[in-house]
């Protein structure tokens, strides 16, 4: 799964550990996973963590309460909310560069 990904083992144990993933396990207790659906999921996590969310957010998504677009908008809101603190911020510690939108 760790090749078909991408993802470090350590992080596809991390993720079964949270409940984002589900595994079956062999009689030698190890991890076994659907191929196809597990690698869409976890191709899908993967993304979701790039833009930002948190697992809360991914695992909502997941279980079908909020969808994609819902969470990637509330990602965005909150992002813009961060970029113009930061922008405030910056203006404070050097005046002359923000102008306010």
């Amino acid at each position: 799964m760790a090749r078909t990904t991408g993802l470090a083992v350590r992080t596809i144990r991390f993720y079964c550990d949270e409940g984002i993933l589900e595994a079956q396990r062999s009689a030698g207790g190890h991890r076994m996973f659907e191929s196809e659906s597990a690698a869409e999921r976890l191709l899908l996590v993967r993304w979701l963590r790039t833009l930002g969310l948190g697992l809360s957010s991914i695992s909502a998504v997941l279980r079908g309460e909020r969808s994609i677009e819902e969470a990637v908008a509330v990602e965005s809101a909150r992002v813009e909310v961060e970029f113009k603190s930061l922008a405030w911020r910056r203006a404070e510690v050097h005046p002359g560069l923000w102008t306010p939108s």
